[in-house]
């Protein structure tokens, strides 16, 4: 059953919300502080990345992807 992450605006600032996940690993901004401990405390795996000169340009995790299929 989906459970609800509430973010606040700080964390969607950072780009907290421009993330990759594949319901169990979490790629994101190292920046959204409350929710990287969320996320660590509901047992995700997670991989936090400096990107800060993305996000000067408007770039997120998600923005810096390629899918593949």
């Amino acid at each position: 059953m989906p459970k609800v992450i509430d973010a606040n605006s700080e964390d969607a600032m950072s780009y907290g919300l421009n993330a990759l996940s594949d319901g169990k690993n979490i790629i994101l901004s190292d920046h959204p502080a409350n929710l990287i401990k969320t996320y660590k405390e509901l047992g995700f795996n997670l991989l936090t990345l400096p990107i800060t000169e993305f996000q000067k340009s408007g770039g997120g995790v998600k923005c810096l992807t390629l899918e593949l299929n």
